[in-house]
């Protein structure tokens, strides 16, 4: 849909160029929003992809008008009043909040921008998943497997990086069973968060495209398998399970597999990933470790302060207790940082945006995306992240705009439904 009002700004002699300039810009905006979500130069150039969100942002800022009471309530009695809690809580990182905050309003206004021009989010992120897709089996086939290109290590928060023309690629080498393997992180700092991205992607296409692509498909799942994560293997085994019991069986033949064979397949699926939680917790890998103290320890400090939490990127009492300086499980690290307050805020959209996805969509549909949310938000510190701000975002549209975003999803090639 062209956006009469941005073309008015532009010269006359692009204005017949200006949906390829504008896809381009929106491509460059949702680019940025998942590099600064997890990438690997994000952390060796602290913030640098932060600024270049916020910039972009700019001007679909200065496009946005037209808010409703609900949302002017929103921005100016309910943010300033987590802001105020959040000084008088813990005001060390109020700069940090503040900036948190500025750059959520900016996303706010770029997704509710996207929705009022008909323009597909869930369409954008995935294609520019494909794409480092493409990228990081080519990196992980001929630098990792085949090791055609040479390449230097460099050392970034303690963990060496392969680098290869200045992309910095794949770091650990792990015992699967009885192999040694390179696990893809792809440009991501790690392959659990490089999973997230995959996973969204494989829902996507799944549950919201009109029509497989089998190419895409088998991409998706061979990139999912060289992360070797077992968080990554069991959401792809969720979704295809979703998948299957959401299709309708065509043929006789097709019911009784559905009936008899998939429950032989799905249980023998979770005794296999059983044995390798087993292994982990026989073996006392560090991943299982880390991840088992990162939850209990931040449940007890929850606990400890429920209502508003020890602050926000307070991990004092966390450090305390274990010696490290992060806490790995996202959603655990906002629950004991902001309390309910922020349980409120980061969660509540989300629960919105499901039962939304459950109204337009069905069951299947909304499960799915409630795994994919829920799961990666635990499994890596990202909860702040421009990327999880997107779906909140959408979350607090579906409950300012109901009309509008209902609308939104059912226009053509807009989370389409098969």
């Amino acid at each position: 849909m062209r956006d009469i009002s941005f073309e008015k700004r532009l010269p006359s002699s692009i204005i017949n160029t200006t949906p390829n300039i504008f896809n381009i810009y929106l491509y460059l905006i949702f680019f940025f929003i998942i590099f600064s979500s997890g990438a690997i130069l994000d952390q060796k150039y602290l913030n640098f992809s932060q600024i270049i969100v916020l910039g972009l942002c700019i001007p679909i800022f200065f496009l946005s008008r037209n808010f409703n009471y609900k949302q002017l309530f929103f921005l100016t009695l309910v943010i300033p009043f987590f802001i105020v809690i959040n000084f008088f809580n813990y005001d060390d990182t109020i700069i940090n909040y503040l900036l948190f905050i500025i750059k959520f309003i900016f996303i706010f206004f770029l997704v509710r921008y996207c929705i009022i021009k008909n323009i597909d989010i869930f369409k954008i992120i995935n294609n520019l998943i494909i794409g480092i897709c493409i990228y990081s089996i080519f990196t992980y086939v001929f630098l990792d497997i085949m090791k055609i290109f040479p390449y230097y290590m460099e050392v970034i928060n303690e963990k060496p990086y392969k680098v290869f023309m200045g992309f910095h690629f794949h770091w650990q080498e792990v015992n699967w069973f009885s192999w040694r393997v390179v696990r893809n992180n792809s440009i991501f700092w790690e392959p659990g968060v490089f999973q997230i991205y995959i996973s969204f992607s494989l829902f996507y296409q799944l549950f919201i495209k009109e029509k497989i692509r089998k190419s895409v498909l088998i991409l998706l799942v061979l990139n999912m398998f060289t992360t070797f994560s077992t968080t990554g293997f069991l959401i792809v085994l969720t979704l295809l399970t979703f998948k299957y019991l959401k299709q309708k069986p065509k043929t006789n033949i097709g019911l009784i597999f559905k009936i008899y064979i998939v429950p032989i397949i799905i249980i023998t699926a979770i005794i296999i990933g059983l044995q390798i939680f087993n292994q982990k917790v026989n073996n006392g890998t560090v991943s299982y470790d880390l991840r088992t103290n990162d939850l209990n320890i931040g449940i007890d400090l929850f606990f400890q302060k429920p209502f508003l939490g020890w602050g926000y990127l307070n991990n004092n009492e966390f450090k305390a207790l274990t010696g490290t300086s992060n806490n790995s499980n996202g959603l655990v690290s906002m629950m004991f940082h902001q309390g309910m307050m922020g349980l409120v805020f980061h969660t509540f959209p989300i629960l919105v945006l499901i039962l939304s996805l459950f109204k337009n969509k069905g069951l299947m549909v909304a499960l799915s995306f409630g795994v994919f949310y829920f799961v990666s938000a635990a499994t890596e510190p990202l909860m702040y992240a421009n990327f999880f701000n997107v779906f909140i975002s959408m979350g607090f549209i579906a409950i300012f705009e109901r009309k509008l975003f209902y609308s939104w999803t059912k226009k053509e090639n807009v989370l389409m439904e098969y």
